[in-house]
């Protein structure tokens, strides 16, 4: 609650339209350069619970943040950013967004997906993006999570991909 007060504080009274871009593409390569030195660097915690009586392990992604849900967060905040304000040109920003999906994905945060999917949803619906192309794009994506979730629960030893599926 407190960066929504403080992103609209910055964004109505202190900085104009200009600057808040420059804010926000800041932000956004902030979170993807977090991403990407916790993927180098291995970032993660193991998670151990018990699912219809049975003990799993779980790895869960952080990033350069302290907890996933933290990262998930932070990361969602600026993929908000990126879609809005277009700080970038298609080919940075399809690489920065690509990047983001990818660490709110890898943290195995429920929050984080379920806060993915409503501001998709809503960034969606205010396009007024239904078409065939929208259709076919969303089948793709059902098509390969579907791939990668049967291919992660048959194959155990790969890292991330397992622990999501």
């Amino acid at each position: 609650m407190v960066v929504v007060f403080v992103y609209l504080y910055v964004s109505k009274i202190c900085l104009k339209q200009k600057n808040l871009k420059t804010i926000i593409s800041c932000y956004v390569v902030a979170c993807a350069l977090s991403i990407l030195t916790g993927i180098l660097t291995g970032s993660s915690m193991e998670l151990a619970y018990q699912l219809d009586g049975k003990w799993s392990d779980t790895t869960r992604f952080l990033g350069t943040f302290v907890d996933p849900n933290y990262c998930a967060l932070m990361s969602i905040f600026a993929i908000i950013g990126c879609l809005c304000f277009k700080p970038f040109n298609k080919l940075i920003r399809f690489i920065l967004l690509g990047v983001l999906f990818l660490g709110v994905i890898m943290t195995i945060s429920f929050s984080g997906y379920v806060g993915l999917a409503i501001i998709l949803a809503l960034y969606l619906l205010s396009k007024n993006s239904f078409n065939l192309k929208f259709f076919i794009g969303v089948a793709m994506i059902g098509i390969v999570a579907i791939i990668l979730y049967n291919y992660g629960k048959n194959n155990d030893d790969i890292k991330f991909l397992s622990d999501i599926a």
